[in-house]
């Protein structure tokens, strides 16, 4: 009885959400119709999106995305190749966001025309972190080349999100959290929606590699 009362609750909270906050759409997704976006971003992660996205053949692209986040650098390839191939082939991206923190969160709000969420979807957003040593201006010329990728994606998020530089950087100075129905509240997704993989039962297509 108790287990049944949950799941009615469960039921009726998904419910009340997607009468809310957008669409209760369904996306039938498999490794055939959905590039995958589930590990760090680093040189593999951009390598197999590149190789994904070029293999498409539809023009409406759906990426799924649950990832912590990563290299900036690789990140930045990532962005670029997939607005390279928008203005090519004309492409548009839906995006069906589990989670996406870092790295991860610049790539949804510079790529995607339209961000679908879960109502437990976690989006997360800080400040550009670094590591490095060695000689002082080797360092120096570091630093400088990761505050010009820090405006400019500052720049990019900001707009996206309908704020104010100033606004984003101060919200991003500690780990900025967005669950949800707040992830739609600041314009960082644009709706709600499910998903279900046609694969197969363990549906590996959708198992986090963390």
């Amino acid at each position: 009885m108790i287990k049944l009362l949950i799941s009615l609750a469960s039921l009726l909270f998904i419910m009340s959400f997607s009468t809310a906050h957008g669409s209760s759409k369904v996306y039938h997704i498999n490794s055939q119709n959905t590039i995958v976006v589930n590990t760090e971003i680093n040189d593999s992660a951009y390598f197999n999106f590149s190789e994904a996205l070029h293999e498409v053949k539809r023009k409406n692209v759906l990426i799924y995305i649950d990832s912590l986040g990563g290299s900036v650098l690789a990140g930045a390839q990532m962005i670029h190749l997939a607005q390279s191939m928008k203005q090519a082939k004309g492409l548009t991206y839906t995006c069906l966001i589990q989670n996406a923190a870092s790295m991860a969160f610049a790539i949804v709000q510079s790529i995607c025309d339209y961000r679908v969420i879960s109502p437990t979807s976690v989006l997360m957003q800080h400040q550009i972190a670094f590591g490095t040593g060695g000689q002082i201006e080797r360092i120096n010329s570091l630093v400088r080349m990761v505050k010009d990728l820090e405006r400019y994606f500052n720049r990019v998020q900001a707009k996206r999100l309908g704020m104010t530089e100033k606004a984003f950087r101060t919200r991003i100075t500690n780990d900025w959290y967005l669950v949800g129905a707040d992830a739609i509240k600041y314009k960082a997704a644009d709706t709600t929606g499910f998903w279900l993989c046609s694969e197969s039962k363990s549906c590996p297509l959708l198992k986090s590699r963390f």
